[in-house]
This record gives structure tokens, C-alpha cells and sequence, in this order.
């Protein structure tokens, strides 16, 4: 059972009209905090937008859709670790796939490269970038998007 959320994706608000200053700050410290949360606990979301942020009605926003989410092996994977697994579930060679929404993913996703839950916040940074002005930066060019 999953908590009904009354109200919008910050994605389509920020479609329809960029958010105010104040809007934005509220959205981007409620997603930090979930994100802190879900890293602390050994999970990378790696589909983090405007899309996947709801708005209620009451103000609060909630990190949505874990569908492409990974649970690392350890905690030790987490912060930067490159090491390759040599298998198993959640090792350095399972978070090569490529998976996300592209404009929102991180150089080294794209290229198909080791990450880590970094990736995450370079997701956040772009839907900053979204809320404030209602498009991706490199909305109109998607040559830039797949070679950061």
C-alpha cells in the first residue's frame, strides 16, 4: 500500500509556467532530503526529474517511481567506488547500464561508464535547472545532451 499524493508532478507545473524562486527551493530541499535518505539506505533512484517529484497539495514534495532504482551490494560501493564486481547483485559492473530519462542523465551514464549515486545529483541539478526556467538546458540540442 502506497500513500495517495494530492497533487501534480513539479514536472508538468514547471512545464506549464517556471516555478517561483520559493517554490523551487522547497521542491529542491525536500528531494535532497529524500535523496540523502535513499543513498544513506545503499539505493541509487537513476531516473531523478521533475516528472518523478510530486507536489501536494499541502506543500510537500516525494521522490516518486523507483522503477530503475538499484540497491548497491554495501554501503562501500557508495561514494565514488569504480571497483568492478566480479557479480552478484548491485556491483560496480550492473551500474554500468544505461537508464534514465536522457535528458536528465549524468556524462558518465551516457557513456555508458561505472557510476555511483552521484549521478543522482547531477539528475537533481538539471531539474533545478527545469523548475526555474520550464526546459532541460540542452532542451534543443540533443548532440550536447549525449556528449557532455
Amino acid at each position: 500500500v502506497m500513500e495517495f499524493i494530492d497533487g501534480a508532478s513539479v514536472g508538468h507545473l514547471a512545464a506549464q509556467s517556471p516555478l517561483p524562486e520559493d517554490a523551487t527551493k522547497v521542491v529542491l530541499r525536500d528531494t535532497c532530503t529524500a535523496l540523502a535518505r535513499i543513498h544513506e539506505c545503499g539505493i541509487i533512484h537513476r531516473d531523478v526529474k521533475g516528472d518523478n517529484i510530486l507536489a501536494s497539495r499541502c506543500g510537500t514534495c516525494y521522490l516518486c517511481d523507483f522503477g530503475v532504482s538499484k540497491i548497491v551490494k554495501s554501503k562501500t560501493e557508495m561514494g565514488g567506488s569504480r571497483r568492478r564486481s566480479s557479480g552478484g547483485k548491485g556491483g560496480a559492473a550492473e551500474r554500468m547500464t544505461v537508464c534514465g530519462t536522457p535528458f536528465f542523465m549524468a556524462p558518465e551514464v551516457v557513456r555508458g561508464q561505472a557510476y555511483d549515486e552521484r549521478v543522482d545529483i547531477w539528475s537533481l541539478g538539471i531539474t533545478a535547472i527545469e523548475l526555474a526556467t520550464g526546459r532541460t538546458p540542452w532542451h534543443n540540442n540533443r548532440f550536447a545532451m549525449a556528449n557532455p
